[in-house]
């Protein structure tokens, strides 16, 4: 009664944009940004992890292969390699990852 729970915070908050170049049809161009507020490390609340702002960035391309739809895309998350808390609880705590390249491919048949 009247502590916060642990891991969760106050406030969040998160704003995605995309950008399509009209010169390049299929083209998307994205970035987002996400905020997590202050947060107890444990029910007691005896102890709280900073928040942070995590920026991620990221593009995909629609086109066709042997006349099948097919879709690339790239993300690159934390872009600014931030060291930042992800999660606490149980009196642990969890590092977020740095900066991390993802690649992925969906093709329709």
């Amino acid at each position: 009664v009247g502590k916060i729970p642990e891991t969760t915070p106050k406030r969040t908050a998160s704003l995605w944009g995309e950008y399509r170049p009209a010169g390049q049809p299929g083209l998307r161009l994205g970035a987002d940004a996400f905020y997590v507020g202050e947060r107890a490390v444990n029910g007691l609340n005896q102890a709280f992890i900073d928040g942070f702002v995590r920026i991620d960035a990221g593009l995909s391309y629609e086109t066709k292969i042997g006349g099948r739809p097919v879709v690339l895309r790239a993300l690159l998350e934390n872009a600014f390699d931030k060291n930042y808390w992800v999660a606490a609880g149980n009196n642990l705590l969890a590092q977020g990852l740095p900066r991390t390249l993802r690649f992925n491919a969906r093709f329709s048949f």
